[in-house]
């Protein structure tokens, strides 16, 4: 706690670097980097800005996203100082923040990650980040009505525009088979993938293409069915 002339003490940090979150009545800085030259006794001034607040709505569409974390820092690259909660409504809200450029994330096991950056401002900055729900598929690939093993499926995220085996293979989403492929059963199970629409594509034995569009739910399994 900084005493009547706005100063305090700190014992015991030889050469390390420091972060301060600096929370007062009107003025809040989170996350200021305290310089260090690594000698015995320094006196650093800090500048501290009037507090500023954001307020952030979570909404995979339409629907508000509740009990998510949202995680506060100074950039992309920097550790996370303040972590928000969003309420029933989805809103997200502080007004310990200082009046600059913040990044933003979201991470949950329910939820895709989202990001985005915001500059907070004392009369209080208003934004929504479309986050996407969690949700698997399942595919039965079959031949002439018999399943079909080890048929390789492609599946890309329309929204996301990335592809279903780069996510797997970041680690990102888990998969029945580590190459997309149909089991004895003619079955691909697909987890953690965020919901929305797909294409997919899959060659036959003759070599003739297949292609199409699924749609995966949020919070459940989709059903795709392809006949080569």
């Amino acid at each position: 706690v900084t005493d009547a002339g706005g100063e305090v003490v700190v014992f015991g940090v030889l050469g390390a670097a420091l972060y301060a979150n600096l929370i007062g009545d009107e003025f809040t800085a989170m996350g200021l980097e305290i310089p260090s030259s690594g000698s015995i006794e320094e006196v650093t001034t800090l500048v501290v800005e009037r507090s500023a607040s954001i307020r952030l709505r979570l909404l995979d569409d339409r629907e508000p996203l509740r009990e998510l974390d949202v995680y506060v820092s100074a950039a992309k690259d920097q550790r996370a100082c303040l972590l928000l909660r969003s309420d029933a409504e989805g809103w997200a809200f502080t007004r310990d923040v200082s009046p600059r450029s913040h990044y933003l994330s979201v991470v949950s096991k329910r939820t895709w990650p989202a990001e985005t950056t915001l500059v907070a401002s004392p009369e209080g900055t208003t934004a929504e980040l479309q986050v996407r729900q969690l949700g698997s598929l399942e595919i039965t690939v079959t031949q002439a009505g018999v399943p079909a093993f080890g048929s390789a499926v492609e599946l890309r995220s329309l929204e996301f525009g990335q592809s279903i085996a780069d996510w797997l293979a970041a680690g990102r989403i888990t998969s029945s088979h580590p190459a997309l492929q149909s089991d004895a059963s003619g079955t691909l199970t697909i987890a953690r993938i965020p919901r929305g629409r797909y294409s997919w594509s899959a060659v036959a034995s003759d070599g003739s293409p297949r292609s199409g569009e699924c749609e995966v739910p949020a919070g459940e399994t989709g059903r795709l069915r392809i006949e080569l």
